[in-house]
């Protein structure tokens, strides 16, 4: 977990898939550090960056929700909150981390001083253009639903742009080119943004700045 320290942070907004999971593609296991949900809660929670306050809300992706929909235990909920997990006759104790709340599986909304900022991690594949699984998702939202901030994840793409009012913000990823995403032919852009913004009724600025991580 790479972290630059910068003044002025108030909440890291993180769109899931804060662990690789299990069983996410054919011979995963065997690409691991960690294996186990349980594990790799632990390993999130003794490695993931702690700054005193700063607060990281996140959701679980596609990864994360692999144990969950074999067997019902949500490794995003083991991290924010705790708990015990048996695996293979073991059991393994994850202490949960104060600093980090757990909003949603695939979604949630914050809202903070005012500004409602959505997380999605979407159920998109990639596509020549970069920008049409979020216009497409965008396209899609019931009037009256729209958010000031749109954090999109899933697709390890870094990119922005102000699109019907809502300011989109593809969230990069933390993970180098895998095996697997050489085989698929996928190169991520690795790295994550710090916004800065203001607002009256409506965001009148916004600042994004990606800061690049090799």
């Amino acid at each position: 977990f790479p972290v630059t320290i910068i003044e002025g942070i108030d909440i890291v907004l993180h769109g899931g898939d804060i662990t690789d999971g299990m069983g996410v593609y054919p011979g995963q296991e065997n690409y691991l550090k960690v294996s186990g949900a349980g594990k790799q809660a632990k390993y999130v929670v003794d490695h993931y960056p702690k700054v005193k306050g700063i607060e990281t809300i996140f959701i679980s992706g596609n990864h994360d929700l692999k144990a969950f929909n074999k067997t019902g235990v949500d490794v995003c909920s083991l991290i924010a909150k705790g708990g015990f997990v048996e695996e293979n006759t073991e059991m393994v104790e994850v202490n949960g981390r104060e600093d980090m709340r757990y909003i949603g599986r695939f979604y949630g909304r914050v809202k903070w001083n005012d500004t409602m900022i959505d997380l999605v991690h979407p159920d998109y594949g990639f596509s020549y253009a970069v920008s049409y699984a979020p216009q497409k998702y965008i396209n899609e939202l019931e009037g009256g639903s729209k958010p000031d901030i749109l954090i999109f994840g899933h697709l390890h793409r870094a990119f922005f742009m102000d699109y019907r009012n809502i300011n989109l913000i593809m969230a990069g990823a933390f993970q180098r080119q895998s095996d697997y995403l050489k085989r698929k032919g996928i190169q991520p852009v690795q790295g994550g943004w710090i916004i800065e913004y203001e607002r009256n009724d409506v965001i009148s600025k916004i600042t994004p700045n990606f800061f690049k991580v090799f």
